[in-house]
C-alpha cells in the first residue's frame, strides 16, 4: 500500500492525472490488486489527499482520468472518511457538473451519495438546516420523470435550474 500512497502523493502534487487512472484502475498493478479493506483505505487516503491539495482540484475535474479515479475511489469508501472529504468532494464536483458542464443528471448521481448525520460528533453531522436546499428552506428531495426510456432523478437543487432551463429551450 505504501507504494500507491507514495504514487497518489506525488501524483496529486503535480496534477498527474495518468498515475491516478492507473492506480484506481484495472488490473495487476492497479489497486484492486490489495484487499478490499486496503483498497477502501487507499480510496479515503485519496480523496483526503486531492481536497487537502491547493492547487489539485478544481483543475482536475477536466480531466478524464482524473474523474474516473474519483468515481472509482468514491465508490470503495470506508464507513467514515478523515474530515468528511469525501463530502467536500462530492460537494466540489457537484458545482463543477452544474457551472462548468451543465451535466445536471451527472450532478445529482454525485449528490446523492452524500453522506448527511444528525448525530453529533459524526464527521457527517448536519444540522437540519443543513440538509436543506438553502434557498427554499425544504429539504432536499428527487424528481423523477420519464423522458423518452429512459428516467431522470434530479435534486431540487437542480430542478429549478434545470426546468428553467427546459422552458428556453422549447420556447425557441
Amino acid at each position: 500500500m505504501e507504494q500507491f500512497t507514495q504514487t497518489i502523493e506525488t501524483a496529486v502534487g503535480s496534477n498527474d492525472y495518468a498515475s491516478l487512472a492507473a492506480v484506481f484502475g484495472h488490473g495487476p498493478q492497479s489497486f484492486q490488486s490489495m484487499g478490499q479493506g486496503e483498497q477502501r483505505s487507499l480510496a479515503a487516503f485519496f480523496l483526503k489527499t486531492a481536497v487537502n491539495s491547493k492547487t489539485f482540484l478544481p483543475a482536475a475535474f477536466a480531466s478524464a482520468a482524473a474523474m474516473g479515479a474519483f468515481e472509482m475511489a468514491l465508490s470503495q469508501l470506508p464507513t467514515t472518511v478523515e474530515n468528511a472529504a469525501d463530502s467536500k468532494l462530492r460537494q466540489m464536483l457537484f458545482d463543477y457538473k452544474v457551472n462548468q458542464e451543465d451535466d445536471y443528471s451527472g450532478a445529482a448521481r454525485i449528490l446523492g451519495g452524500m453522506r448527511m448525520e444528525q448525530t453529533q460528533g459524526s464527521v457527517y453531522y448536519m444540522t437540519t438546516a443543513e440538509m436543506c436546499d438553502g434557498k427554499s428552506g425544504d429539504l432536499v428531495v428527487s424528481y423523477s420523470w420519464r423522458a423518452g426510456n429512459e428516467y431522470s432523478s434530479l435534486s431540487s437543487r437542480l430542478f429549478t435550474k434545470y426546468t428553467s432551463r427546459l422552458r428556453n429551450v422549447s420556447s425557441r
